[in-house]
């Protein structure tokens, strides 16, 4: 479940990298209202947004205890 204040999942695009243990995933508000799924090979490469509001939800997802952290936006 997304946080209070985001939009559809579908209205992201979504970029995934594993580290380790742990997934993660950022969301960016599209453009276009079609959200599209990137998979990058490290972290690194994940987009970096400091800001945002809901127009920007980070997820993690620890692989070994399949336990999602609680999804939040990046910013007021």
């Amino acid at each position: 479940m997304l946080p209070a204040g985001a939009d559809p999942l579908a209205r992201y695009d979504r970029h995934y990298a594993i580290s380790g243990t742990t997934a993660t995933g950022i969301f960016l508000r599209s453009e276009t209202g079609e959200g599209k799924v990137a998979f990058v090979a490290t972290e690194r490469d994940l987009p970096f947004v400091a800001d945002g509001g809901c127009g920007v939800v980070e997820v993690r997802l620890n692989l070994k205890s399949k336990v999602w952290e609680r999804p939040f936006c990046h910013g007021p």
